[in-house]
């Protein structure tokens, strides 16, 4: 049924752009559904190294190629080479992911007429609030592209509130999940876990995986654990992606911890196993539209975590509701302390109900629903 929906782009091949990433579960899936399709697709990688995305995808048997990217000080000759790879395979559609492939791609692709070009916004307003000299290059790519996919609602009015996108140009597809992967994990994966990051099997987790950025909020967190950590000596804080622009300063506040009570975690592989390690998991980015999307929601509700969160990104859509996770005001570091004490007093009372967690997930969040959804912007 799915492939009736863009049967007339199979005409020619497709030519997907991805800009610096190492590594992308999303991606995966996606590329892993797509195969179904059978289509000619190739995948165009800018980044200075062959990444393990793409040897994922040179595994799923897709025709990959590297344009060597480092840096904007690249994009002359990532733009002169995926101009001669567009010439080479000639394809009906472009698809870019991320906001340099988005540049490269969608003018090189304008350049020379490829009928479709879509490409998928995964930023909010980081540009609007910190580099507001990159919204220009923002408003070419939208120009130049002949449709947008917005990753949340919140994109989607971003695009036509403050960029003056036309509505008609925008399809809003969620990013897709195969929840089983986060839900399913053995536990001699955890204790694993435990040993490497030396956590005692009666200590209590809170756990956050976000990078080291001030939107993010996890400088309203820490002074929270400082609390918690005077009233339960036995909980551990773990931060994982411990890296970023904002890494001075949470050092410092780090600094006011005690010395064992905390992990930095510069990257997890088994982030599913990570999840289930962490007996309460916090996210609490600073405003409502500072997050595109938010993976992290979707990944620790569908691993069955107790969650306390704010509202960002696709937080803002939950139409649904179990007794898993609770919203606290921006940046209120009382308010998250407050929650994780009510959690640590009353954890060992909750009877988790993973199942109707995942039913809810399942029907805004599969990876089939996007992919399927997808497949229905391309043939529009």
């Amino acid at each position: 049924m799915l492939a009736n929906k863009s049967k007339h782009l199979k005409d020619g091949p497709w030519l997907y752009i991805i800009s610096q990433i190492e590594n992308s579960l999303a991606l995966k899936w996606f590329f892993r559904e797509l195969q179904k399709e059978h289509c000619e697709i190739h995948i165009v990688f800018l980044h200075t190294h062959i990444s393990q995305l793409q040897i994922a995808c040179n595994k799923l048997g897709y025709s990959t190629s590297l344009v060597y990217y480092g840096s904007k000080k690249n994009i002359l000759s990532a733009f002169i080479q995926v101009s001669k790879k567009i010439i080479t395979i000639r394809p009906v559609l472009i698809h870019a992911h991320l906001f340099d492939a988005s540049l490269i791609g969608i003018s090189s692709g304008w350049l020379l007429r490829v009928k479709q070009r879509i490409y998928t916004r995964h930023h909010a307003s980081m540009h609007h609030e910190y580099f507001p000299q990159a919204v220009k290059y923002d408003k070419l790519i939208n120009l130049l592209s002949t449709k947008i996919i917005a990753i949340s609602e919140g994109i989607k009015e971003l695009l036509i509130n403050k960029e003056n996108v036309n509505a008609n140009k925008i399809s809003v597809i969620y990013h897709g999940f195969d929840l089983s992967y986060f839900s399913i994990v053995d536990d001699s994966r955890i204790t694993h876990l435990r040993r490497k990051y030396n956590i005692l099997p009666d200590q209590f987790v809170i756990g956050m995986i976000s990078r080291y950025t001030n939107w993010k909020g996890i400088q309203y967190l820490i002074p929270a654990f400082k609390k918690i950590v005077s009233e339960f000596p036995n909980t551990v804080l773990v931060l994982a992606n411990a890296k970023g622009d904002f890494e001075t300063e949470i050092k410092s506040l780090l600094n006011d911890l005690p010395i064992n009570s905390y992990r930095e975690i510069l990257f997890e592989n088994d982030s599913p196993a990570l999840y289930k390690l962490f007996n309460i998991f916090v996210h609490v980015p600073i405003d409502d539209h500072c997050e595109a999307f938010g993976q992290v929601y979707i990944e620790s509700l569908a691993a069955n975590c107790t969650s306390i969160f704010t509202r960002s990104g696709i937080a803002m859509e939950f139409n649904f509701s179990n007794k898993k996770f609770t919203f606290v005001p921006y940046s209120d570091s009382n308010a998250i302390y407050i929650e994780m004490q009510k959690c640590l007093i009353n954890f060992n009372s909750y009877i988790p109900d993973q199942t109707n967690s995942l039913i809810d997930l399942t029907k805004q969040f599969s990876i089939e629903s996007m992919i399927e959804n997808t497949l229905i912007c391309y043939g529009k």
